[in-house]
């Protein structure tokens, strides 16, 4: 677990991504959620859309990556066919 995450404002730069990915590009090799690899990679797969099936041509343990972006970003994945953010509030 992550201690001191700025909870509001991950929502927030979520939210910024989801309504324009082009003005977000990664920087360092890490993406907005600090994340690398295939962790980066199903975050920005959340940003559009994918199925299950896509989200684990990323990496593999989807439904525990997709857990950790709840409990410790705040962030909810949408259920059914295709897992996306669900736009913060």
């Amino acid at each position: 677990m992550t201690i001191n995450r700025n909870i509001p404002e991950v929502r927030r730069n979520t939210a910024e991504r989801i309504k324009n990915r082009s003005k977000h590009l990664p920087q360092e090799n890490r993406n907005w959620l600090g994340h690398t690899g295939g962790a980066a990679c199903i975050d920005e797969k959340l940003l559009d859309g994918a199925t299950m099936n896509e989200l684990s041509e990323c990496r593999g343990a989807v439904t525990e990556h997709l857990r950790h972006l709840e409990l410790e970003h705040g962030l909810r994945v949408s259920d059914g066919v295709i897992r996306r953010f669900v736009p913060p509030d």
